[in-house]
């Protein structure tokens, strides 16, 4: 079939109506650079054992150009979002890049440069948005894009977001194909282990904030033959006076196997019950956090079913592993680990202080331990983790350099699980991020 140009009048047609409408007068265009430096260190590491070394270090430069128009006008808007994406390599040669998770690989080292380009075309009734497109990025409960390294994770898929009820945040959609966070192919989906691409990835919910100091949240996510998940969320705030504050954050997750979860190539990695491969988990944590001043100290805890451990679109053994999920809507995924094992309990605790109120605007600080015990293992017996983090940022508050953002993580973690050996492992992270508006 040959397709045949439009014809000059409709063009003319749909330029003028664009151009008068808000289309193009709301449309933004903006540069974010982000600079990672990132080093993982595993101290009791044996190298001879998997050729691999104890080290990975990774520094990389990484620029995103975003375009976002507005709608055409009518009762049905139509808009479109891009995205081109570049990142060059600064460090991560030979003996450095065999575990690094930041830069792809390219041969026995690390890739000089990788890029890609993503888009959606938006559809607008209302308050309600249809995006289509492969630069999905949710932020649900159910699937957490994840952005932690130079270049973001997107989908390829449909998501509608719907604001049509008051202090009421709908949202569904469906995802067949993922790009990771260091990678420029799209690869299908899988939980941990499988080695089979599920259908897609299905999800709906909704936020209810009935006042501005508590949300309510319920969503549905369905990894086709693999599992599917509902998810139930309250947070709640609490003001005193004097600027004193209690928080609570409720999560509670309840997983099951979907499909030919459990047969040859969908099976999931790591504990299962009579070791089937089948998800069967209910994940909850409940946290509290003080506040006083610059000062929050939050405590909490997290219980992982026995049967096998939380559900999530993670690296599998697809050839595009690096296209899963690594962050979680869980209060104990960490920069190491993520305590969500079979039978885990989890334990933390969090001191943080903005330095605003001692007149530094701007810089902040926190601590943190998490302790997780009672890890089932298919040897039998239970095993333990534990992870300490430390965290600075800083955000210039004004003159040319206003925006201007720097953070500095610091983890060391030890584990006892088959999966870590019994090895300690500490990792070093710095951010440099800066957004330039162009219009």
């Amino acid at each position: 079939m040959t397709l045949k140009p439009a014809p000059l009048s409709l063009l003319c047609l749909l330029t003028s109506s664009a151009m008068a409408g808000g289309f193009v007068e709301d449309s933004t265009l903006e540069l974010a650079l982000r600079n990672v430096f990132f080093t993982h260190h595993y101290d009791e590491y044996t190298p001879s054992a998997t050729r691999l070394t104890s080290k990975s270090q990774e520094w990389a430069q990484g620029f995103r150009l975003t375009y976002r128009s507005g709608f055409t006008p009518g009762e049905l808007g139509f808009g479109v979002d891009a995205i081109g994406m570049f990142a060059v390599k600064l460090d991560g040669g030979a003996g450095h890049h065999q575990r690094g998770t930041m830069i792809p690989s390219d041969g026995d080292g690390a890739a000089d440069s990788w890029a890609r380009a993503a888009g959606n075309a938006k559809l607008k009734y209302s308050q309600t948005t249809l995006f289509s497109g492969n630069a999905i990025a949710p932020s649900i409960p159910v699937l957490l894009s994840d952005d932690t390294r130079v270049l973001p994770q997107t989908y390829q898929g449909w998501s509608v977001v719907s604001k049509d009820i008051t202090n009421v945040v709908a949202t569904g959609g469906r995802l067949t194909k993922a790009t990771g966070r260091y990678s420029s192919d799209r690869a299908g989906l899988a939980a941990a282990g499988g080695t089979q691409e599920s259908g897609g990835f299905n999800y709906a919910g909704f936020d209810y904030t009935p006042t501005e100091n508590i949300k309510a949240q319920y969503y549905f996510g369905q990894l086709e033959d693999y599992y599917k998940q509902d998810f139930l969320g309250l947070t709640a705030k609490h003001a005193f006076r004097d600027g004193q504050s209690l928080f609570a954050d409720l999560r509670y997750f309840r997983s099951r196997a979907d499909g030919r979860n459990g047969d040859a190539g969908y099976r999931i990695a790591g504990y299962t019950e009579d070791a089937s491969g089948r998800i069967d988990n209910t994940t909850w944590s409940a946290s509290l956090t003080y506040a006083n001043g610059g000062h929050a100290l939050m405590a909490g805890y997290q219980s992982v079913s026995d049967d096998s451990g939380f559900a999530a679109i993670i690296p599998s053994s697809l050839p595009n592993k690096e296209a899963g999920a690594f962050t979680f809507y869980l209060q104990t995924s960490r920069l190491l680990y993520g305590f969500t094992r079979a039978g885990e309990q989890t334990r933390f605790a969090q001191y943080t202080y903005n330095f605003a109120a001692a007149g530094l605007p701007g810089l902040v600080f926190n601590a943190s331990y998490w302790q997780g015990s009672d890890i089932n293992q298919f040897s039998g017996g239970s095993a333990r983790e534990w992870e300490r983090d430390l965290a600075l940022h800083y955000v210039v508050q004004s003159g040319p350099a206003k925006g201007l953002g720097i953070s500095y993580y610091n983890a060391i973690g030890h584990s006892t699980t088959v999966y870590e050996a019994n090895h300690r492992n500490t990792e070093n992270r710095v951010y440099v991020n800066y957004t330039i508006p162009i219009f």
